[in-house]
């Protein structure tokens, strides 16, 4: 089965992957710290300045979405980038 993706909602809630097998909650749950950490490795491997509201980076074959915001908990899905086979 391929995963093609991780997500979060945001802090203390379960991570989802989904792929070939659907959409699958995992046993993961992320503090915010946990998040952050994720973020933060995120800008520094794109040397794009995390910012508060969208956030969209690509870092080898992953992009990275985020919404970040200081009223709510910041939530992310990472997902592969597909090659077309032609």
């Amino acid at each position: 089965q391929k995963v093609s993706s991780v997500e979060t909602e945001g802090e203390n809630e379960i991570v989802y992957v989904n792929g070939s097998m659907g959409r699958k909650p995992t046993n993961i749950k992320l503090s915010k710290t946990e998040i952050q950490e994720v973020l933060n490795r995120f800008s520094k491997a794109s040397k794009i300045p995390k910012k508060e509201g969208l956030f969209k980076v690509a870092v080898g074959k992953l992009i990275l979405t985020a919404t970040i915001s200081e009223s709510v908990s910041p939530r992310f899905i990472i997902e592969k980038i597909v090659q077309n086979k032609n």
